[in-house]
Formats: C-alpha cells, structure tokens, sequence
C-alpha cells in the first residue's frame, strides 16, 4: 500500500512531459512506419534519499513522455529493469515503473534480474536454484510466460532473448537450449527483416572506451555460437542492446563501429539513471529503419544521432 502510494504521489508531482515533435507518418498512412521506443537499464527504484528519490521522478517522467507519444506500438525494455538484485521488493518495484508507461511493453532478462544473491556487501552470484527463483519471479511479475519470444510488426519479425544461463561464469549469456529455439525461428522466417532485442551488446560493437568494455562481461555469449547464427541469417538487420550504460554523449553510441560483421547494426541504449536520459525510438518503415535519439531533458530530437538503415529484401539476402 505504502509503495502504490509512493507512486501515485510522484506521477502526479510531475511536471507535463515533454511533448514530440512534428508527427511521424504512422501505421495504415502511406509510407507510415511503426515506432518502437527502447528504456533499457531502468535499475528502478523508490529511493529513500533525497538524490535517489529525484532519480525515481526523473524516470517517471521519461516513462510519461512516452506515454504521450500517441504514435507508439510498443515499448521495449531489454533488461535490468530491477535495481540491483532481483529481491521481491525490488520486483514490486519494477512492476510500478512498467504500469507507468501506458503503452503495450515487452521485456527482457539481463543480469540484474536473476544473477546475483540478495544483498549483502558486494556483488555475488546466487547459488543455482536461487538463480532459477529468480528467473520465474521475472516471468511472474511481468506476466510472460517465456523468457524468449517473438512478435510481428509491420512486416517485421521482431526477437526477444533473455539471459538465462544458471550457474554461469557470464553475466549475459544465452542458453544453448535458447540458442537452438533462436536458430529454428530464424530459419523458418527467412524472408522477414528482423530485430534481435538482448540486454547485451554484440561483440567489438563498441570502442574501447573503458578497460571493461567489449570484454568477457560486457558481451553477448557465448560469442562464437552467436556469430555462427547472425552469419547464417543475413535477414537480421539490428540487435538492440544495453548493459554497458553508454551515455548518447558517448561517440561510438552512434558510430560505424557499431555495425557489426558488415551488416548488423548494434543499437546501444543508455541506463536510466543519469540526470539526462535519452530513449532510442526505432521507426519500422515499409524499405528502412530509422533510429532517432531523444533528449528527455531538453525535450528534443539529437539530429546527429539519427541513423537509417536499409532494408534489404529476401531476393538479396542469398
């Protein structure tokens, strides 16, 4: 009670979110796309400090801008929606922050969500059936009876992969038994474009920013079986991801370097928890994908950021 309570005082402390711009030509217009908008690495909660409480409004009121955006089909959410360790609290906490956006959602497992034991100092991986525990927590709390799945979308195949690995070495890894559903749907969708949603980046899709990055731990795996796939399926087109908390100030947030093999494209996705937050919005046109930044802050489109990529159709893909 107190924690509904909580909310419903900061979403209506909040001030109007800040409105889009210029109306994108939606579904059933002609040439109309189909817009996606990407929060990832919420890391939700209340907070009982003074900074910590202003981080909770600051992402409700990202979460309200975009519940304002009348064009939007779905809002993803490709992991670590949790604060820190995925406890029964912080799964309550983290349902509130989803019923705040008013759009359809879809989400994902990162490592937040299952990996680690409840506090206690630092950092600490959950014996095995803790691990599992908390994975069916996440499909509970959210309401998903899988933690992997697909969805269609303006003729789009849209795919979303959960870390699931228990007991493993990675943070964000991807289970064999995962890795064999994710090769049977690919192949049976060759002709559609697709989009692979996973709370980690694809591999070298970053610069060296920082001595982490690009390593073991920040990584989707395993690395190899991955590469495979995306190499047999020329079909995917993006693979959006989070987890390395690159800021949209970051230059290799939207660089070449993020275009993986020659022809995947990484979208990185910001965290939540900085005093600017920007969410990616993904336009599924008939021929391309457009991805535009935005600056919920300032309140508007960063027009350097903004990125097309085309659509190859089936006849190319061999």
């Amino acid at each position: 009670m107190l924690r509904r309570s909580f909310l419903r005082v900061l979403l209506g402390a909040l001030v109007a979110g800040c409105s889009a711009p210029v109306r994108w030509k939606a579904a059933g217009e002609p040439g109309g796309c189909h817009r996606i908008v990407v929060l990832s690495d919420a890391h939700y909660a209340h907070g009982t400090t003074p900074e910590a409480m202003e981080q909770a409004r600051r992402k409700l009121r990202a979460a309200q801008d975009v519940s304002g955006w009348e064009d939007v089909e779905l809002v993803v959410l490709p992991g670590d929606i949790v604060s820190k360790y995925g406890t029964c609290q912080e799964y309550d906490e983290a349902r509130e922050f989803l019923a705040a956006i008013r759009k359809p959602t879809a989400v994902t497992a990162g490592n937040h969500e299952y990996v680690y034991a409840d506090p206690g100092g630092e950092f600490r991986h959950a014996v095995p059936h803790i691990q599992r525990e908390k994975l069916e927590r996440f499909k509970n709390t959210f309401g998903q009876p899988d933690l992997y799945y697909t969805r269609e979308l303006g003729g789009y195949l849209l795919v979303f992969l959960s870390a699931d690995v228990i007991g493993g070495r990675y943070l964000t890894e991807i289970s064999g038994v995962q890795l064999s559903w994710l090769e049977a749907t690919l192949a049976a969708n060759r002709a559609k474009p697709t989009l692979i949603f996973f709370h980690a980046p694809l591999k070298g899709t970053l610069e060296a920013y920082s001595p982490k990055i690009n390593g073991d731990q920040r990584v989707a795996q395993p690395v190899e079986a991955i590469q495979g796939i995306l190499a047999a399926n020329p079909q995917v087109v993006l693979w959006v991801s989070g987890h390395t908390h690159t800021p949209a100030t970051n230059p290799s947030y939207a660089s070449p370097v993020n275009l993986y093999e020659g022809r995947v494209t990484d979208i990185h996705n910001a965290d939540l928890g900085r005093e600017t937050i920007w969410s990616n919005s993904l336009f599924l046109c008939p021929d391309r994908i457009v991805v535009k930044t935005w600056d919920h802050k300032a309140g508007l489109w960063l027009d350097n950021l903004e990125r097309v990529i085309t659509t190859r159709r089936a006849s190319s893909w061999e």
